[in-house]
């Protein structure tokens, strides 16, 4: 999402009623991107797999700041 460490605070603070530090959000996205990575190479692999991809943009506000979030859509 491409969400700034202050962001990511931000939003942590807003659900969980807790400031973290910007150590701890750089940590955790790093855990978050570690527990993910088969769970990603599985998506890439389906996508390619695909007879076709179809792939959509659209913008979002978060936080008040616009945003861009991709959809894509694959067939097996």
């Amino acid at each position: 999402m491409q969400l700034s460490f202050s962001k990511i605070n931000q939003s942590v603070y807003e659900v969980i009623k807790d400031k973290i530090g910007s150590s701890y959000g750089s940590g955790l996205v790093k855990n978050f991107s570690e527990y993910y990575f088969e769970t990603e190479k599985k998506i890439i692999h389906n996508i390619l797999q695909s007879p076709f991809i179809h792939a959509d943009e659209t913008t979002i506000s978060i936080l008040g700041e616009i945003q861009y979030v991709c959809v894509d859509f694959y067939n097996k």
